[in-house]
């Protein structure tokens, strides 16, 4: 599939929607954007959408990325990830879809901040590709199309607010030195249990650590149990601010253990950085233990500030 669109003239923002649907979500807009950008759940959700499968990348909303699925009864899709922006107060993401039945079009998802309740609006865009098409008669059509995607979004409502919430734990700092350092420590994992061993001890890795799929063993002290993790996102853009360490747990039925870790690093300028430090536990995680968690973790902090800081005034010291 190819594209040729111009990221400074992108479809939603033209007058040529076929159609529109929007609704709102209970949800805040960090947490949705990262439901509604995975169209991995859609699927899932969705009894007449099946089989999905990756051609090129393994999600659905980094640019370039390739996947298709199945419209039971009605048509095979092709889609390329081909625009994606984001903001405090606004997502937007956008497909292209080809269809063996001889439709193309765009699907744009627009994501807004509703400031006042922490809730999100989402509309969902159709865009044709091509002026026109005298070979398939898609406006007599419309209404059924234009259901099904204000179904989806119902659907995809209901889903979350019948989900049980995990427990976020999230906790961030400004390091004064330069986002290589942070980085280098943050990937460090080894390092960063020496600083503040309440995090583990004793890691094992079975391959290298930037490489999406590595296992990792340790002692987690405050269970008492050896747990295992594995690498599931190394992102490290040349253009972007952010760079990102992401770690999943095996056997997530251990009791109070984070089953996801998200480290961040974000570039603020040439000697300071932000850290961020996010844990996701199971809705049934005791509620003391995230309370002592996050008292550790606030502490924690502290050490890698200091350690980082320290560091670097040594060197000027040299």
């Amino acid at each position: 599939m190819s594209d040729d669109i111009s990221k400074s003239k992108i479809p939603y923002e033209e007058n040529s929607s076929l159609y529109s649907v929007s609704l709102i979500f209970e949800q805040n807009i960090e947490t949705l954007w990262l439901y509604m950008r995975d169209l991995s759940n859609m699927i899932n959700i969705m009894e007449f959408f099946e089989n999905l499968k990756f051609i090129n990348g393994n999600n659905t909303w980094n640019e370039g990325n390739i996947f298709s699925f199945n419209w039971i009864g009605l048509t095979y899709l092709e889609a390329k990830c081909i625009y994606i922006k984001s903001s405090c107060y606004k997502k937007i993401i956008i497909w292209k879809v080809k269809c063996d039945i001889g439709i193309n079009f765009y699907k744009t998802l627009c994501l807004y901040k509703i400031t006042q309740n922490n809730k999100t609006l989402v509309k969902s865009i159709i865009s044709p590709t091509e002026d026109k098409n005298d070979l398939i008669d898609f406006i007599s059509s419309r209404n059924f199309y234009l259901n099904v995607d204000i179904n989806i979004l119902k659907n995809q409502s209901k889903f979350l607010n019948n989900m049980k919430k995990d427990i976020i734990s999230f906790e961030s700092c400004i390091i004064n030195v330069n986002y290589l350092k942070v980085w280098e420590l943050v990937i460090d994992l080894k390092k960063l249990s020496e600083i503040a061993p309440v995090i583990g001890s004793k890691i094992e890795f079975s391959g290298e650590k930037l490489k999406v799929g590595t296992f990792l063993k340790y002692y987690f002290d405050a269970i008492d149990k050896n747990v295992f993790f594995k690498i599931t996102g190394v992102e490290m853009p040349k253009n972007k601010n952010n760079w990102i360490y992401k770690l999943e747990a095996i056997g997530s039925n251990v009791k109070n253990l984070p089953i996801y870790v998200e480290n961040k690093v974000t570039i603020i300028d040439e000697n300071k950085t932000q850290l961020s430090i996010l844990h996701k536990f199971p809705y049934n995680t005791d509620q003391k233990f995230i309370e002592f968690f996050n008292i550790n973790k606030e502490e924690i902090m502290k050490k890698y500030i200091k350690y980082l800081e320290g560091s670097k005034e040594n060197l000027q010291k040299q």
